[in-house]
């Protein structure tokens, strides 16, 4: 794995310390321990095509924590659902889930790069099922490594948002998620 994404992803675990990873798994692997607590995702692979042309991949070989803290990340190729409950105009006690069983409360983060070969852009969906217009606070690591905080539109209420970034991104930080009553979209 390149030198700087491994640097990053250390600065991650102690800023932000919950990706959520997807591609390749290895079934015979065990998760660790806080897994059996929480919903953890197994080791994976994540492969990127990078602006110049060239292949990207990465092999995160660590269980990871889809939450914590009350932030949330995605990898490339991943479908992430967290339960939350709305409470003083703030999502409280995010927890990510294996199935959407309870679709009024959960939020769904897709997120992937497209396979146009003429334009490899980053695009992420979040579904809000709440009654309110949210806004949330997003930072990317790019593939070369560092962390760089990104703007974010507000999802309207029982809507859904489309995200989307020119460069490749290896990994994507969601949190802060608020009501607003505003459509601007900011940091």
């Amino acid at each position: 794995m390149n030198q700087s994404v491994i640097a990053s992803l250390l600065v991650l675990a102690c800023l932000f310390p919950q990706p959520v990873l997807s591609g390749q798994r290895d079934p015979q692997r065990q998760p660790p321990a806080p897994c059996s607590e929480v919903y953890c995702h197994p080791p994976a692979t994540v492969h990127l095509l990078l602006e110049n042309g060239r292949e990207f991949e990465a092999t995160v070989n660590t269980h990871l924590p889809v939450v914590q803290d009350g932030r949330a990340s995605v990898f490339p190729g991943e479908i992430v659902y967290i339960e939350a409950e709305l409470k003083n105009e703030k999502l409280v006690n995010l927890t990510a889930v294996r199935n959407n069983t309870h679709p009024d409360r959960t939020l769904v983060l897709r997120f992937w790069q497209d396979n146009n070969p003429n334009n490899r852009m980053m695009l992420l969906v979040i579904r809000n099922p709440f009654p309110e217009t949210l806004k949330y606070h997003a930072v990317v690591m790019k593939p070369a490594g560092g962390l760089y905080q990104t703007s974010s539109c507000p999802v309207p209420a029982g809507s859904q948002q489309v995200e989307s970034w020119p460069q490749a991104i290896f990994q994507l930080y969601v949190f802060g998620f608020r009501v607003v009553e505003d459509n601007k979209c900011d940091y």
